[in-house]
């Protein structure tokens, strides 16, 4: 074998152990146990396609502190979703829904509207007001985001510099371990 064939055979192994190593570093950050092993829930980041307006982003949870929000020591409450990759042009004209659903694949509130600062595993949450169990938010034909039904309880904010959208909650209704799996649903205006 010659030095350049040697040389190319190592670039190639090299750039193949690089593509490998990226890879597995993608999967493995696709999925975080939140929860012990045995209860099997697990949740991560997620992609989802906008159907309205054929689009792909991702929606990530954000966690506030543990303990705070009403949530027990040691636990997290959802304080907020955040999004990120909304091409705002291509979806001018849609509105879209996110919910949450547990590990039963049943819909859960995102937060509370009657000033009860308890997560609503500790106090009974009904499906009517006090809780919301989705966020709406609409792009109109500018591309300006907003949310539909906006209130004192839950607020949109836009960083120009990340291009991330965050939907938070003052009073969350759950604890980040509750969910199960993020949703997402779309309509042309």
């Amino acid at each position: 074998m010659t030095q350049t064939t040697r040389q190319r055979a190592v670039k190639l192994y090299l750039g193949a152990f690089i593509l490998l190593a990226t890879g597995m570093g993608s999967i493995l950050a696709a999925n975080i146990i939140v929860s012990s092993p045995s209860r099997g829930q697990e949740f991560g980041q997620g992609e989802y396609r906008i159907k309205a307006c054929d689009t792909w982003v991702t929606l990530d949870l954000i966690e506030g502190s543990t303990g705070e929000a009403g949530a027990p020591e040691g636990f997290s409450p959802l304080t907020g979703i955040s999004i990120q990759g909304l091409d705002t042009k291509q979806c001018a004209n849609t509105e879209f829904q996110i919910g949450v659903l547990d590990a039963h694949g049943l819909t859960i509130p995102l937060y509370r509207t009657d000033g009860l600062a308890q997560m609503c595993g500790q106090n009974d949450c009904t499906i009517d007001p006090p809780i919301n169990q989705e966020v709406s938010l609409s792009i109109d034909a500018q591309g300006s985001v907003n949310l539909t039904a906006p209130d004192q309880f839950h607020d949109l904010s836009f960083d120009t510099q990340t291009g991330v959208y965050r939907v938070l909650f003052s009073q969350p209704g759950i604890l980040a371990n509750d969910v199960g799996r993020l949703t997402i649903q779309s309509q042309g205006l």
